[in-house]
């Protein structure tokens, strides 16, 4: 990964022929979640009487897409999907890590864990072996991610895409909530249970050793004000000890996640748009569409515009900076 072999910080500014400020960067954009037949899995779906399902996995996908044509369109020498299809990048199916699942509710001393669970909602979901191994699929298929970002592409940073949502209640019945609001995410605040294991503490170390913060911090500001000004949306604030504000941005935080722990180099971390409010529902009912149209007497672009051309002007601010420096 490009992030180990020498620090970011290090590399000459970009140069900008053409008014190119992204010439010779190379971007990986991760559309987060899967979407598709997956999508109920990971529990990022939801739907309202006859409406057109919302999925994250799906959203992210189209996003990623009319971005890269907008970071090419900038100059970008590479920018590359880390996940292209609503398919997951792991060969691993749920099915493949039940033994492992069982064994692990084992060692925690659950003893015969039933092997499914009934919906959401059931009791036994949590010690149940099916759901184990959901969750042991979705953390493989961040780290398949991972190694394609690392050992394949390589990039000089990677913009994690992700639309934001509240708890919908049941899902044969989920309830739109009031509230739209943004941030975004850089690696920090550990946990003291996350660095008392091993594995963690060793991903941390190589993180510090690459020198990745820095930059993720000076990335993320000028795109948090991008999507600020495109989306007019106030800043989402945490009130637990899992995440902590950090730099200028009211937008920006410090929080331990796989991705933004495993990938090798910077990493801006977007959640924009809460999924199901009200205001977000109407908009991604609509699809994509060119130009604008009214929303409550305001002309909007469609959402996937919206949010991919609004990472693209906070990426070419961000690049035209370190340019002038």
């Amino acid at each position: 990964m490009r992030g180990l072999d020498f620090p970011r910080a290090a590399l000459p500014a970009p140069s900008s022929p053409d008014g190119k400020p992204l010439a010779g960067v190379r971007i990986a954009l991760d559309p987060g979640h899967l979407g598709g037949r997956w999508a109920k899995l990971e529990a990022r779906w939801f739907q309202i009487g006859d409406s057109l399902p919302v999925m994250e996995g799906e959203l992210t996908l189209q996003v990623a897409r009319r971005l890269a044509d907008r970071l090419r369109d900038l100059g970008a020498e590479r920018a590359d999907l880390v996940r292209e299809a609503t398919e997951p990048t792991t060969p691993l199916r749920p099915s493949d890590l039940a033994d492992h699942a069982r064994q692990t509710l084992l060692d925690q001393g659950v003893r015969n864990p039933p092997n499914l669970y009934d919906g959401p909602f059931d009791p036994q979901r949590g010690i149940s072996i099916l759901w184990n191994a959901e969750v042991l699929f979705t953390r493989a298929d961040i780290r398949a991610r991972a190694r394609r970002v690392n050992d394949t592409l390589r990039p000089d940073l990677v913009v994690c895409l992700h639309f934001n949502a509240e708890a919908w209640g049941d899902p044969a019945a989920p309830k739109l909530v009031p509230g739209n609001h943004l941030h975004l995410l850089v690696n920090g605040c550990y946990e003291p249970d996350e660095i008392a294991r091993d594995d963690v503490r060793f991903e941390l170390l190589l993180r510090l050793l690459a020198r990745t913060g820095p930059e993720e911090l000076a990335a993320a500001g000028p795109v948090a004000a991008a999507l600020a000004s495109a989306t007019g949306l106030p800043a989402y604030r945490y009130t637990g000890p899992n995440a902590l504000h950090v730099g200028d941005s009211p937008f920006v935080w410090a929080r331990n996640l796989l991705a933004n722990r495993l990938y090798g180099c910077p990493v801006v971390y977007c959640e924009p748009y809460v999924m199901n409010s009200p205001e977000v529902f109407v908009r991604v009912q609509a699809g994509d569409y060119e130009g604008t149209r009214d929303f409550g007497g305001v002309p909007r672009k469609s959402i996937v515009r919206e949010y991919a051309d609004a990472v693209a002007d906070g990426l070419a601010a961000y690049y035209r900076a370190r340019g002038s420096r």
